[in-house]
């Protein structure tokens, strides 16, 4: 079974609660078990939340007046940022990879990493063609509500964005989606309409 985002919180809370009727019941060999698991699932939580905690304030310190959005890149980003012409672009193949999407004057930015993120990739607002509603896989929990950038090189980067701005393991709804991009195509149709950023994490 593929690693799913979404399913390990309901295994956690599963591996709690079983932890509790062998306690309960005294059903003495399932205790160990229980507990393992319990705390091994509890850490993978935390450690998922703190990455896109600390990146987002990473990035949001070095893009000072620019919007920062966390997002899922789903399925099949890797080879398109290849097609765009990243060589390296270190994001997952087949499952979900946090990532924060920043929008500022100049265009779209996409870091990765942690608590010294680093940047994907960089999309001014002249290399868009634009922005579409599509559907996107981050893990083996079906299609996504989207969005979908186009760039002149003919390549679809597909995002699904967090269900909050700052991050979760959730994905944001279809009426999210299609506001971000009415919004990203305006930008892209008026520059400069958001304040500069400096770049530091760049540098």
């Amino acid at each position: 079974m593929k690693f799913s985002y979404r399913r390990m919180a309901p295994l956690a809370i599963g591996a709690f609660a079983m932890l509790m009727v062998s306690l309960r019941d005294g059903w003495r060999p399932m205790v160990p078990i229980a507990l393992v698991m319990t705390i091994v699932l509890a850490v993978v939580l935390v450690l998922l939340s703190s990455s896109a905690t600390g990146r987002h304030k990473a990035v949001v310190a070095a893009h000072p007046g620019a919007d920062v959005i966390e997002v899922w890149g789903a399925a099949g980003l890797r080879d398109a940022l290849r097609a765009q012409g990243i060589v390296d672009p270190k994001v997952r193949k087949s499952q979900g990879t946090a990532l924060s999407m920043v929008i500022d004057h100049g265009g779209i930015g996409l870091w990765r990493g942690r608590d010294t993120p680093e940047p994907v990739v960089e999309l001014p607002w002249e290399q868009l063609v634009g922005v579409f509603p599509g559907e996107g896989e981050v893990a083996n929990n079906g299609p996504q509500p989207a969005l979908v950038l186009v760039t002149r090189s003919g390549v679809s980067l597909t995002l699904c964005p967090a269900a909050k701005k700052t991050g979760s393991l959730r994905t944001a709804g279809g009426r999210v989606v299609l506001e971000l991009v009415d919004r990203l195509n305006q930008m892209i149709s008026n520059e400069n309409t958001v304040p500069g950023s400096d770049n530091r994490l760049g540098t």
